[in-house]
Order: C-alpha cells, then sequence, then structure tokens
C-alpha cells in the first residue's frame, strides 16, 4: 500500500464509513481461536458465546454494551437473535451506544431486514436528533439491500433534504437496494461539489459502485483536478476501476488535472492490464495487441508527458515516472525518446524509469512480451555506447534484465566492448549475462 492508498484508506474510516467510533473501545476483540466459520453456528467472539453478549447488551454498563453490539455484529454467521438486540440497542439509553447499534447492524447484511422500520425510525426521530446514527442508519439500510426496498421513500428524502454526508449515504443506499441510476446521477452532483465532505464521500461510493456506472467516468475524470487533494486520491482509484477506457480520458485532460491525481489513476490502469492482460499467457494474440496498442499509443506517452513536464511539481513528475514504469517492456519507447532529452532532469528521469522498470518485467517468459522485446532490440543498441557513463550502465543492466535472446544481435559488438573497456565490475558482469544469452542458439 503506498502513500496515497494509506492516506485514502485513512479517511474512509474517518469519515465515509464511521467506524472511528468503534475502534478504540473494541480493539483487540477478536474471534476466539477456533472460531466457526461462515455458515457454521458461532460459538463465540472474543472468547464470549452469543449469549454472553447479548446479556451483556441487555445488563452491561455503558463500556460493556458498547462492546456488546460491536460483537453481536461481528459474529458470523450472523444470527436472529443478535439482530433483535441491535434492534434493541437503538433505544440505548447513551447516543453512543445507539450509534454502536446501529454502526454495528451495518455487518448483519441483508439478515438485519427485520431492523428496517427501527432504522427508519432512528433517521426520522425527533427525539433523539444525531447525524451519527442518522448517518448509520442510512448506510445500513444500503447493506440489507433489496430487503430495505421499503425505506426507499426515506431515502429518496434524505437525498433531496439532507446534509452532505447523508446525501450521498442515501444516495450510495438507494443504489444498493434498487439499482436506481438516478442515485449514480446525484452521487454525481455530490463529486462536483467544490467544498465540504460531500465530493470525497462521494468519490469513494462511485468507487464502491465500480465502473458499471459508466456515467460517473468523466466526473471523475474531471475530478482529478478537484481542490480537495483527497478527492483527487479517491478520484485516481476510482477512474483507474474503468480501465483502458479511462486511459484516452486521462490523457485528454492532462491540461487541467493534477499531474500526480493523473499520474496515479494511470498506475493504477497499468498495474490492472499488466497482470491481467499483457503478463497472463492466456492472452490471445489479438487481444493483446489492441492493449499494447492503447497502452503504448496514449497510455505511455500520458505518463511520459506527466513525467517530462517542466511546470509540475517534482512530485507529480516522479509519479508519471513511476506510472510509466509500470508498463514494464512497453514504457521503453517512451523512456529511450525520454533519454535523447537535451534537459538533464528529462534525461535523469529517463535512466531512474529504466532502472525502476526492471521490477515490473515477467517472472517467466511470455510469448506476447518476447515479440515486444524483439522488436525494441534495435533501438537499446545505441544507448549501449553512449558517451555518459551511467547511460551505458543503465542501459546495459536493463538490456541483461531483459533476457533479450538471440534476435539482439546487433548489440553483440557494444556489449563486447563493453566487455573488454568498461572498469566498473558490475556493468562487465551485465554485459557477459546479456552476451550468454545473445550467444545461446536459438
Amino acid at each position: 500500500m503506498n502513500a496515497w492508498e494509506r492516506l485514502l484508506a485513512a479517511r474512509i474510516l474517518l469519515v465515509f464509513l464511521g467506524v472511528v467510533l468503534i475502534a478504540g473501545i473494541c480493539q483487540g476483540q477478536e474471534p476466539a481461536a477456533g472460531a466457526a466459520a461462515a455458515g457454521e453456528p458461532a460459538a463465540a467472539y472474543g472468547g464470549k458465546s452469543l449469549a454472553a453478549w447479548i446479556a451483556l447488551a441487555e445488563e452491561g454498563d455503558d463500556d460493556q454494551r458498547r462492546q456488546a453490539y460491536y460483537a453481536l455484529g461481528e459474529m458470523r454467521p450472523p444470527s436472529p437473535e443478535a439482530t433483535a438486540a441491535l434492534v434493541a440497542g437503538l433505544e440505548d439509553g447513551a447516543i453512543v451506544g445507539r450509534r454502536y447499534a446501529t454502526a454495528a447492524l451495518g455487518n448483519m447484511g441483508p439478515l438485519a431486514a427485520a431492523a428496517t422500520p427501527a432504522l427508519m425510525e432512528a433517521i426520522t426521530s425527533e427525539v433523539v436528533k444525531d447525524e451519527f446514527i442518522q448517518l448509520h442508519a442510512v448506510q445500513t439500510l444500503g447493506q440489507i439491500g433489496p430487503g430495505a426496498a421499503a425505506a426507499l421513500p426515506l431515502l429518496q428524502r434524505q437525498l433531496a433534504e439532507g446534509p452532505p454526508l447523508i446525501r450521498v449515504a442515501a444516495a450510495h443506499s438507494i443504489w444498493q437496494i434498487a439499482q436506481d441510476r438516478n442515485a449514480v446521477a446525484a452521487l454525481i452532483r455530490e463529486l462536483e461539489r467544490p467544498a465540504n465532505e460531500a465530493p470525497f464521500a462521494a468519490a469513494l461510493s462511485l468507487l464502491a459502485i465500480g465502473p458499471v456506472a459508466d456515467e460517473a467516468l468523466p466526473a471523475l475524470v474531471q475530478a482529478l483536478s478537484h481542490a480537495d487533494a483527497d478527492v483527487r486520491r479517491a478520484a485516481a482509484k476510482a477512474t483507474a476501476a474503468y480501465g483502458m477506457r479511462a486511459i484516452p480520458l486521462i490523457s485528454e485532460a492532462l491540461g487541467d488535472a493534477d499531474p500526480q491525481a493523473a499520474a496515479a489513476a494511470l498506475g493504477f490502469i497499468f498495474d490492472q492490464v499488466r497482470n491481467e492482460t499483457l503478463y497472463n499467457p492466456q492472452t490471445s494474440i489479438a487481444d493483446f495487441r489492441t492493449a499494447a496498442a492503447a497502452l503504448i499509443h496514449t497510455g505511455a506517452p500520458a505518463a511520459a508527458a506527466i513525467m517530462t513536464n517542466p511546470q509540475a511539481e517534482p512530485a507529480a513528475r516522479t509519479a508519471g515516472l513511476h506510472a510509466l514504469a509500470r508498463l514494464g517492456p512497453l514504457a521503453l519507447v517512451q523512456l529511450l525518446t525520454a533519454l535523447q532529452s537535451d534537459q538533464p532532469p528529462v534525461r535523469a528521469a529517463a535512466l531512474e524509469g529504466m532502472q525502476r522498470l526492471e521490477q515490473f518485467l515477467p517472472r517467466k517468459p511470455i510469448p506476447n512480451i518476447d515479440a515486444v522485446k524483439r522488436s525494441l532490440a534495435d533501438r537499446l543498441v545505441e544507448p549501449l555506447t553512449h558517451e555518459d557513463p551511467l547511460v551505458r550502465k543503465t542501459v546495459i543492466h536493463l538490456y541483461a534484465a531483459l533476457e533479450i535472446g538471440p534476435y539482439g544481435s546487433a548489440a553483440i559488438p557494444a556489449l563486447r566492448k563493453a566487455l573488454r573497456e568498461e572498469t566498473d565490475g558490475g556493468v562487465r558482469s551485465d554485459a557477459s549475462q546479456a552476451l550468454n544469452r545473445l550467444l545461446q542458439p536459438e
């Protein structure tokens, strides 16, 4: 998990899911050793039986009740008895207790359908008006799914009249219950707001819904330029879920998008395509060529544009470099082009990209990738004799790592020269390794 993902995960916990209320009190309450797997009777949680937790939920002090609500929501498989105890917890005398009970019901999923009327009452109650309880109740109705269909009119009202986070939660729950496309439209509207927590929560909701929401992709790409850095991070992750079809939109938006957010989205997509398509031995030649062409002609140039943008912050240029390297051999055309730049920072970035690229090479032979390496073999020859020793060192090492076979014969003179003249023992070792591979019979 990189720094962006850690920040994103932290804010998900603190803002959108609301579980911060539970984490401190119930820390350490893990299932007891030997606890039942899903689908089997749950004997215990945290060393206590279902009956013991229900007794604590009914008769314990404030802290014990909160722990009990959490435990009852976590026990697997969920049970009607636990659901009933949590519904009763919605009437807990302590506000914080009600918050725990409401949030814990969400963990019950469809089995909490019987709690729908009580959750609706928690949202509309004039006696206890608490936004945390309302937010958890709205979210829980969505987690129940179609079994909470009776709550749809109420959720529509919350969507129209509620405060920002509740509007977003209501839209998401409407989607979970009814797959209503109007809910996606509502989330797009919230995503486009300039301030408050709604855009961030909307981006997370669209990330959870995923690429089935086609109409959200342009708005997510636009959100890569949002003023809030966390919104940009969430939008980058959500955009990446659309895979290859997001690349042209990201490329077109580079003039407006935050370059670091755009690079993050590209990097996520490159990882997905590399693992699922490029390095998958089952990928057909036609599918490989389609993916490779889009990456070479659109994806890689977009990442390279960020890497070489003199107006971008160093962190953004580094993000572009890291994204580009994730393409493995498919990044080499852009990196070799950057290596010819008359700007030292661009050449330095190209060298770093080549060094980083090695960790994204396939661990075993892939025929389609071998064809890519074969097509690039001649382009790697000239840098092998570059006047800059660091360039020679980097390219010779990469040439050896690429494991270019006999079809790279044009590099033999340059590698033999390196073997004779280079003073760096590591460079000579790499040249020897590359030569051995080149001279092996097919």
